[in-house]
């Protein structure tokens, strides 16, 4: 087995902000200040037994501190009318991935399961909350030309606050298909995925033969693939704060 450990310090200042949600569109404040300071510490340890499968465990340290004019906003941003949120964490992550590409894959699959814990009780007035993440996608070639994906996506936080900050949902990295400018706020998420992929040009490789491309011999070839997808997506976020 392979063993990995790695050290992320970043330091982050933010005068572009989404302090809330509106009709499922995010409302955004501009401001030539900053609105929101984040510092971030983790230490994460991985170790692929595998090809196919990883283990990490991560220690990290975050404190985020917004302005007062992000509150005037939305209250509840970080909890009722704080400023600040604080925490140490420990996060478990396991993936498995047979895909035959990270990119556009066709074939194989891909499994990846986390829980977190937010908040561990050694700071004052610590944030604390638990998430877990669960996501499975699947890649199958059913005949010369078609292909099949279809993939689950599933996201859960509880803490003690009401707050916009920390809460999962939809419309942000996970979205549905064709509503990428909507997003909906909850504790629990929901995303199936599905794709019916036909083959339009098989791979073929396009030759770059005009000065100067044709001397640069890692870029003067170009894999070109093009495909007609179909596809199907469903979500639900449920939001137990109301």
């Amino acid at each position: 087995g392979r063993h990995l450990l790695s050290l992320k310090t970043a330091f982050s200042e933010q005068s572009y902000l989404p302090w809330g949600i509106e009709d499922n569109k995010l409302m955004n404040l501009k401001s030539n200040r900053t609105l929101l300071t984040s510092t971030d510490f983790a230490l994460k340890y991985v170790y692929r037994k595998a090809f196919f499968n990883s283990h990490s465990a991560t220690f990290g340290y975050t404190d985020d501190r917004i302005a007062d004019t992000v509150v005037n906003l939305n209250n509840f941003f970080f909890g009722l009318d704080s400023t600040r949120q604080k925490y140490l964490s420990l996060e478990y992550e396991f993936t498995r991935d047979t895909r035959d590409s990270r990119a556009y894959p066709k074939t194989g699959y891909f499994l990846l399961a986390s829980i977190r814990k937010t908040g561990l009780g050694l700071l004052p007035e610590e944030f604390k909350g638990a998430d877990f993440r669960f996501q499975y996608s699947d890649y199958r070639k059913i005949s010369r030309r078609f292909y099949t994906a279809a993939g689950v996506y599933f996201a859960s936080n509880a803490n003690n606050y009401k707050d916009f900050f920390s809460q999962t949902g939809l419309g942000y990295l996970n979205f549905v298909r064709g509503y990428e400018y909507y997003a909906v706020n909850g504790d629990e998420a929901i995303l199936l995925k599905s794709l019916l992929k036909y083959e339009l040009l098989p791979k073929k490789v396009v030759n770059l033969n005009f000065w100067p491309i044709r001397k640069a011999y890692q870029i003067n070839k170009i894999p070109l693939e093009i495909y007609a997808n179909v596809y199907f997506d469903a979500g639900y976020v449920n939001d137990r704060q109301g």
